[in-house]
């Protein structure tokens, strides 16, 4: 039996995920556990695994869109499947209401009738001949030869055969696309108009629009001198220029269900977008660019948020919301452990020099050990002590800020410290991280001291209870024993979660830190 491929969640912030490449084209073998597809989710880009073994029958969603977590992407099945997909994606599809039709299918969707309102017979020659040429006999195919008995029984079996609802390939689309989709088609198609026969055959030939005419027929129907005026004032206004007009589009759409939607959401016509997808199909990215030279030719800027952005901005409103943020501040002397950092630097290679942002973290991680409370998660009016002290160095991006996580940051030493942080760091701003490598933060720290920020306040990532956030060093005047000397000092400010940190404890935090701090070489060996 096929399975489907699905958007997997590779985070545990993840809720959306933009496909990169696919690795595997269709008709290709697969094997579990072999490279499929590479996925840019908001905190780097993932190269996803095949979870099954067989032919990759389908693909739904192609390169550069965007998808939910757990929504179709493809199809893997056996190669006697193949005949059963109903359409590969690498095929044009013809969308009708809220259904994809291919254009090979033997399936026919029967539209209703629209009823002709005759009107009653008068002495006008035009009506009269209008309803004559309504009630002419049609031939009908086949039947000539035939015996009048089995013309009758052939038409009675066609009718009933009719009569029958047509099923239709049942491919559902998500409900916020199904409305913006049958809006879309609706507004365009002149089959949802009352006008005469002879006036729709007119209309087709000549690329009108019905719904933009005006019908003077019976009940404001549409009838053919209505059409034949337009077409009149057309030619009186054509230009010769004017032969390299662009055609009028048909009601059938050349796009996807993301880039219907978005184009309902920006006011973008359709019709002004050229695709670059599979046939000319018109794709999510296709409308993207369409708005942003829209946006540019009328001075304005708009930059499309990344994944990444995306789900910054999401939680870090969720975490201003709903999290009581109080502020501690506190200076400390740093002149010891600049001096410790020198040593343990001498006569080392520069990849392995040990920075002042990894001292810090193995002092938060010490002042951690002893005040476990704010190592803490606040969930369900519940207060967890995190067994495990897990730093994450937040890291700046060129998307956003990506937060690689030191695990058990108390039980390593500053060394082994910088070398890890390194390492990630680098692959951050590559977005090559692992998920399990900026996952299980218990405490942050947020440095800024190397752009000369003095002192600043951070937000507190969702599912901790504190943050940390780091200050330049610089020399300050400062009284000791009455005398004015200059120190090499430091300000940190300790954002806490007033639901599961007192201001009492937060301060006590920062005295340890600061005596960590202070004199290094006693703890950070």
């Amino acid at each position: 039996m096929a399975a489907e491929v699905v958007m997997p969640k590779l985070s545990d912030t993840m809720e959306e995920g933009r496909i990169i490449k696919w690795l595997k084209k269709v008709g290709d073998s697969v094997r579990e556990g072999e490279p499929l597809l590479d996925v840019e989710t908001d905190k780097a880009d993932i190269e996803v695994e095949a979870f099954d073994t067989g032919i990759l029958l389908e693909i739904t969603v192609e390169e550069g869109e965007t998808i939910k977590v757990g929504e179709k992407i493809g199809l893997i099945g056996a190669p006697e499947e193949a005949e059963k997909v109903e359409k590969p994606a690498a095929e044009e599809k013809k969308l009708v209401g809220a259904r994809f039709i291919a254009p090979d299918s033997k399936e026919r969707i029967e539209k209703p009738p629209l009823e002709e309102k005759r009107p009653e017979a008068t002495g006008e020659p035009e009506k009269r001949e209008k309803l004559e040429t309504k009630a002419e006999p049609r031939e009908e195919r086949g039947e000539i030869g035939r015996k009048p008995k089995e013309v009758e029984e052939a038409r009675k079996a066609d009718r009933e055969k009719e009569a029958q609802p047509r099923r239709e390939p049942e491919v559902s689309i998500h409900m916020e696309k199904q409305e913006a989709i049958e809006k879309f088609v609706a507004r365009r198609s002149p089959g949802k108009v009352a006008a005469s026969p002879l006036a729709k055959e007119l209309a087709q030939g000549h690329g009108i629009d019905l719904t933009a005419v005006t019908g003077t027929g019976p009940h404001g129907e549409i009838v053919r001198r209505d059409v034949e005026k337009i077409v009149s004032e057309r030619e009186a206004a054509r230009k010769p220029e004017a032969k390299a007009a662009r055609p009028e589009r048909t009601p059938e759409l050349k796009a996807t269900p993301l880039a219907v939607v978005l184009a309902e959401k920006e006011g973008v016509d359709l019709d002004e977008i050229k695709g670059t997808g599979i046939g000319g199909r018109i794709r999510e990215i296709d409308v993207k660019a369409y708005v942003a030279r829209r946006c540019e030719l009328r001075g304005e800027e708009f930059h499309e948020l990344s994944l990444m952005r995306k789900t910054i901005a999401r939680r870090m409103t969720e975490s201003k919301q709903n999290i009581p943020h109080f502020y501690l501040v506190m200076p400390i002397y740093m002149g010891a452990a600049l001096r410790f950092r020198k040593q343990l630097n001498e006569g080392k290679d520069e990849n392995q020099k040990i920075s002042v942002n990894d001292i810090i973290v193995k002092a938060a991680a010490i002042a951690l050990e002893r005040t476990p409370e704010v190592n803490s998660t606040f969930s369900d009016d519940k207060i967890k002590i995190n067994k495990s002290i897990n730093v994450g160095v937040a890291t700046a991006t060129p998307d956003g800020l990506v937060v690689p996580v030191i695990l058990d940051a108390n039980k390593k030493s500053v060394g082994e410290i910088a070398i890890e942080a390194r390492d990630k760091i680098e692959r951050a701003k590559k977005r090559k991280l692992k998920p399990d490598e900026y996952s299980n933060a218990t405490f942050t720290v947020s440095n800024l001291g190397m752009f000369g920020i003095e002192q600043f306040s951070a937000i507190i990532d969702p599912g901790q209870s504190a943050i940390l956030a780091v200050g330049a060093v610089a020399n300050e005047p400062v009284v000791l024993d009455g005398r004015i000397e200059t120190r090499q000092m430091m300000r940190v400010t300790l954002s806490c979660d007033h639901r599961a940190i007192d201001g009492y404890i937060g301060a006590q935090y920062l005295v340890k830190l600061k005596l960590i701090l202070e004199k290094p070489e006693r703890i950070i060996l």
